[in-house]
Formats: structure tokens, sequence, C-alpha cells
């Protein structure tokens, strides 16, 4: 059960720095990357590299080179037929 809360508490504190994030970009761009918005209202900052936006790009781009390159490499795929396989993958 303990775990169970764990992961729960870090959702939470996950959706409450997006929801700020959210509502301070709408108000104020440069804010919403201010730490000192998140830290006053008691919510945890989350860095540009630490949060799921970027992490599932990262992702993304890391399967596609991993999966592309030594296609492309061997001669197995042309650059051409790449973006084909790229909409697949995604």
């Amino acid at each position: 059960m303990a775990q169970s809360n764990t992961a729960s508490n870090k959702q939470s504190a996950s959706l409450g720095f997006e929801a700020r994030h959210a509502a301070l970009l709408g108000e104020d761009p440069q804010a919403a990357e201010d730490k000192d918005e998140y830290l006053a209202d008691n919510i945890f900052w989350v860095p540009r590299e630490g949060r799921w936006s970027h992490l599932k790009v990262n992702a993304t781009l890391d399967k596609l080179r991993d999966t592309l390159l030594p296609r492309l490499i061997f001669g197995e795929l042309r650059i051409a037929d790449a973006d084909k396989f790229i909409e697949r993958a995604t």
C-alpha cells in the first residue's frame, strides 16, 4: 500500500506542476519558467529536461534514431522511404 501512495503522490505532484505550468503559460510565458512561481504555491519545480513532455519527445526521437539509422547505413531503407516509416512509428 505504501508504494501505491508513493506513486499516487508523485502523480499528484506532477499534475500540480503541469496544471500550474499551463496556467502560467497562458498568463505570462516567462513566468512559466520561473522556479519561484511554483515554490510560492508549494509546488515542486521540474526543470525542462525532467518534464514528461520533454522525456516523451526524446524517447520517440531515440527510438526513431535507433530504428532508422542502422537501416539507412546498411542500405535497407532509402531517405525517401523514411517518412513513411516515421509516420507508422509515431
